[in-house]
């Protein structure tokens, strides 16, 4: 790829054809039906891609946006282009780098021009041939995707839903921003809709408690994840507590001030993760030294009837984890420092 210099992206954007990005709205009002398409609209940097051609070659410009739409940067990009698409096809798209690979890709957001026709005020149905032919027009493995997208009913509805089954998450193969709702047959603005994931703010634990009846002091509604997210493939700090069940422990995320927020349950995936967390958390002599097991309980421990005297609910520490993709869940795997930051909720 060439970055153009200055002048060079002067000369090119005089030949760029006028266009109208569709609006894009919040919702405030109204549930509207005659939207009946949603799309999930990936988390990255906003591009133009033109095919379009210079001197006598077919050729392909990525052009990087800003937050107010404004082109940036543009790159030469060595994206295959022919004739049909070099008639004039111009793409806005989302960038999104691919975690396996490192390699750029592009997930269109919607076609502008197609071979040279203005598009941009078609209805979505109309639209949607547009995107067929351009996908018939682009060469094998050029890294230019369709995002996902399916069919809604609004119908009786008070507001428009912000949330994703699990079937269509686990299809959406890419950092999601949010959904966005469309119409197929009538021309109307785009209706951005943010992803809803309800904060569980708790309260810490009762300093005065002696008996815990409840496994825990707080309320454990899991968090909404959204596993696509930058943050799970990185190592991650969490404010861990434990339950009264053997390796059951609770992450914490960080929410408004500072409060913690309920995440979810840790994974324990095997005995040497267990003793290690047994040896932060819980008294648990076997643990330390195998010969205990076959000893008995002496007079004080057995006359202990509280149900956490193996274990310390109100220890929380601060420590690193790791996801794990196959169980969908973080394994603690060392205490971080205690001024390590811990991840805000918004990231997860």
């Amino acid at each position: 790829m060439l970055v153009l210099n200055a002048n060079q992206t002067s000369y090119l954007l005089k030949r760029l054809p006028q266009f109208e990005l569709s609006y894009e709205t919040i919702s405030h009002k109204k549930v509207s039906s005659v939207y009946d398409v949603c799309i999930a609209i990936p988390t990255g940097k906003k591009v133009l891609i033109w095919f379009t051609f210079y001197q006598k070659y077919y050729t392909c410009y990525i052009m990087e946006l800003n937050r107010d739409k404004k082109i940036v940067k543009v790159v030469h990009s060595d994206i295959k282009s022919n004739l049909q698409l070099s008639m004039g096809t111009l793409v806005y798209a989302t960038c999104v780098v691919d975690e396996h690979s490192g390699k750029e890709k592009y997930i269109v957001d919607d076609i502008l021009f197609m071979k040279g026709v203005n598009v941009c005020k078609m209805s979505s149905i109309n639209k949607f041939g547009a995107w067929k032919l351009l996908f018939e027009c682009l060469e094998k493995h050029t890294p230019i995707y369709s995002p996902f997208l399916w069919n809604v009913q609004l119908d009786g509805l008070d507001e428009y839903p912000n949330t994703l089954d699990e079937c269509i998450q686990s299809r959406v193969h890419y950092p999601l921003h949010h959904i966005q709702y469309r119409s197929s047959n009538e021309v109307m603005p785009y209706m951005n809709v943010h992803l809803s994931r309800k904060l569980n703010i708790v309260s810490l634990p009762n300093a005065t408690k002696v008996v815990a009846p409840l496994s825990t002091d707080f309320e454990i509604e899991p968090y909404k994840m959204v596993f696509n997210k930058p943050q799970y493939r990185t190592t991650t700090v969490f404010e861990v507590r434990a339950d009264l069940q053997y390796d059951i422990y609770h992450l914490f995320a960080y929410g408004r001030n500072n409060s913690p927020v309920y995440y979810n349950l840790s994974y324990v995936p095997n005995y040497k993760t267990s003793v290690a967390m047994n040896n932060l958390f819980r008294n648990i002599r076997e643990n330390k030294n195998l010969d205990y097991i076959e000893e008995s309980d002496d007079e004080d421990d057995f006359e202990n009837i509280q149900h956490d005297k193996y274990v310390d609910l109100k220890k929380i520490l601060r420590m690193e984890c790791v996801y794990d993709r196959k169980y969908r869940k973080w394994t603690p795997i060392k205490v971080a420092h205690k001024y390590a930051k811990i991840v805000h909720i918004s990231k997860l």
